[in-house]
C-alpha cells in the first residue's frame, strides 16, 4: 500500500463533475441532441456536455444572444450546432424550431427538455398572468417539444427523452403553490409519457434536481449557493441518461445536493 493509499485508508480519491463528464467523451458520436432552455442554467451545461459526448446540439431558448453563446461552445467541441430562438409555450414556434433542427443536423435521437420559469409567490400575490405562463413553459413546453419530435422517434422506433423538472414536482412547500403546480404537472406529464411511449422504443427520462446554482435564484436572496448543485452536475445526469442501454427506463432521478436536503434558509 503506496503512503497516499494508507492516508486514504485505500480508498479512491473523490471524483469530480468535471473528470465524470469527461469519461462520456465520444459515447454520444454520430448523435443529435435538441435542448431546450438551453442559453443558460442547466440547458446551458447540458448543451455543452452532450457536445462534449459527441452529440450535434440543436439550442431552442427565447432569447439569441445566450443561444448563439452556447453555440459558440459546442462548436468549440467539435460539434455542429444550430441556435433556434423560440419560446417553447408557442407550439407553433416549436414545430418551426424543430424542423429547422431536422434540416440542419438532422432529427433529433436524444431531447432534454430543460426550459423552465419561476413563479415563486404566496397565493394572495400570485399573478394569474405568471400562473399561466409557468404552466405553459414548465408543462406546455414539454408537450409542445415532445409533440414536435415524437414523429421522427416513432419512425426510427428509437429515442430518448429527458425531462427536467425539479424536486418540487415531488414536494410541496409554502410559498411556492403557482412553481410547485407546474412541476409536479411536469413530473405527471413525464411519466405518462415513459408510459404511452416505451412501445414505440422511445425512453423517457425525469430529473428532478434540488438547489442548482442558476439565475433561478435572484443575487439578492440569501441562498447558500456553495452547498447547491452545479448545473455541470444535472449535465452529468442528463449523460447517465442519455448513454443508457436502450432496454433499462429509467423513469425517475431525484438529484439532491448532499448538503441541502432541505432548504435551511427559507
Amino acid at each position: 500500500m503506496t503512503a497516499q493509499d494508507q492516508a486514504g485508508l485505500g480508498r479512491p480519491a473523490p471524483v469530480s463533475t468535471g473528470a465524470a463528464l469527461a469519461r462520456y467523451a465520444g459515447a454520444l458520436a454520430g448523435s443529435v441532441a435538441l435542448v431546450t432552455g438551453a442559453g443558460t442554467g442547466i440547458g446551458r451545461a447540458a448543451s455543452i456536455a452532450l457536445a462534449s459526448a459527441g452529440a450535434d446540439v440543436a439550442l431552442v431558448g427565447r432569447r439569441a444572444g445566450p443561444l448563439d453563446k452556447v453555440a459558440a461552445a459546442v462548436v468549440a467541441a467539435g460539434r455542429r450546432a444550430v441556435a433556434l430562438p423560440a419560446d417553447v409555450g408557442d407550439a407553433a414556434a416549436v414545430e418551426a424550431a424543430v424542423a429547422r433542427a431536422a434540416s440542419v443536423l438532422g432529427p433529433a435521437d436524444i431531447v432534454v427538455a430543460s426550459a423552465g420559469v419561476n413563479a415563486w409567490a404566496d397565493i394572495a400575490e400570485l399573478d394569474p398572468a405568471t400562473l399561466r405562463a409557468a404552466l405553459a413553459t414548465n408543462v406546455e413546453g414539454v408537450a409542445n417539444v415532445v409533440r414536435a419530435t415524437l414523429p421522427a422517434m416513432r419512425a426510427r422506433a428509437a429515442g430518448r427523452i429527458i425531462v427536467i423538472a425539479s424536486d418540487n414536482g415531488r414536494r410541496a412547500e409554502a410559498g411556492g403553490a403557482g412553481y410547485v403546480a407546474s412541476k409536479f404537472g411536469a413530473v405527471g406529464l413525464a411519466l405518462s409519457l415513459s408510459a404511452e411511449l416505451h412501445a414505440a422504443g422511445v425512453n423517457v427520462h425525469l430529473v428532478e434536481p434540488g438547489c442548482v446554482d442558476t439565475p433561478w435564484y435572484p443575487p439578492e436572496e440569501e441562498a447558500p449557493r456553495e452547498l447547491m448543485l452545479a448545473p455541470e452536475d444535472v449535465a452529468l445526469a442528463v449523460l447517465f441518461l442519455a448513454t443508457l442501454p436502450a432496454h433499462i427506463v429509467l423513469e425517475e432521478l431525484l438529484l439532491l445536493p448532499r448538503g441541502l436536503l432541505v432548504e435551511p434558509w427559507a
